[in-house]
């Protein structure tokens, strides 16, 4: 049995990759209405062309992790 902290009985874990556009645009803002951190995984190329608010999600709380270069993906996202 898992005791959660403050008495939850769930967590949740976010996650995005890539550093796009809308992850800062949208999503960060979404993410501090709410109160709610999450894990991004940038690509250096992405992450330098928004650098500031980039490190303004690491003051806020949000982890940012190293994305590989290159990786199989569908392409299946908007």
């Amino acid at each position: 049995m898992i005791n959660w902290p403050n008495g939850s009985r769930a967590a949740l874990s976010l996650s995005f990759d890539d550093a796009r556009f809308s992850q800062v645009q949208c999503g960060l803002p979404t993410l501090a209405k709410v109160g709610v951190r999450a894990s991004f995984y940038v690509t250096i190329s992405y992450m330098n062309q928004r650098l500031d608010a980039w490190k303004q999600a690491v003051r806020d709380g949000h982890e940012i992790g190293n994305h590989t270069m290159t990786h199989p993906c569908s392409g299946n996202y908007a």
